[in-house]
């Protein structure tokens, strides 16, 4: 029996998707998240913005959905706002489009 052997950019995108699955179970912890969102409101705010240290979209996740899904079930709402990241500012050196997650409560 042989393995597929894929294109090396069908490889690569493969090794993308999974890196940023698991980078999103981590910077979209809900016990994080909802410590972050608690620190916004015992300083006074009604929203807080949670922004990830690398400039991807995490929207798309499995970790997102699940999280979304906890925070819709807990009574918050949110959205993904898009966030522009300068190529001198990433690892990309590209411009590109990132999205941050925006809780309101």
């Amino acid at each position: 029996m042989t393995r597929a052997t894929y294109p090396r950019a069908v490889t690569v995108r493969l090794l993308a998707t999974e890196s940023l699955e698991a980078y999103a179970a981590t910077a979209l912890n809900a016990d994080t998240v909802f410590a972050t969102i608690t620190k916004a409101a015992a300083e006074g705010f009604y929203i807080c913005r949670i922004i990830s240290d690398r400039p991807v979209n995490l929207a798309d996740t499995k970790a997102a959905k699940a999280l979304a899904a906890r925070l819709t079930a807990e009574g918050f709402v949110h959205e993904w706002k898009p966030r522009m990241v300068l190529g001198r500012e990433n690892a990309s050196e590209a411009d590109i489009c990132t999205f941050d997650l925006l809780v309101s409560w």
